[in-house]
């Protein structure tokens, strides 16, 4: 199942379309679960956005993660910082 959050906890950039956040605001132990994908939800509407999982971006040697991106089907990106 994907792990599910509320899109306001995200900042977006629109001029790259893609939503950011911190991996540690989100309180979350996601890093097991990132082949389920990510669900952006909004409280008051049915918006809802799932994004999967596409990429880890690490440091040369392959030891530090810098963050993990996230595709939906309509172009936007999702990415989770790791801080």
């Amino acid at each position: 199942m994907a792990m599910k959050f509320n899109v306001n906890k995200f900042n977006w950039h629109p001029d790259i379309q893609t939503y950011t956040q911190e991996a540690s605001t989100l309180g979350h132990q996601f890093v097991h679960d990132l082949g389920a994908g990510v669900t952006l939800v909004e409280d008051d509407s049915n918006f809802r956005q799932f994004f999967r999982y596409v990429s880890t971006d690490k440091d040369r040697s392959g030891e530090d993660i810098y963050g993990w991106n996230f595709l939906c089907s309509n172009g936007k990106k999702l990415l989770l910082v790791n801080d």
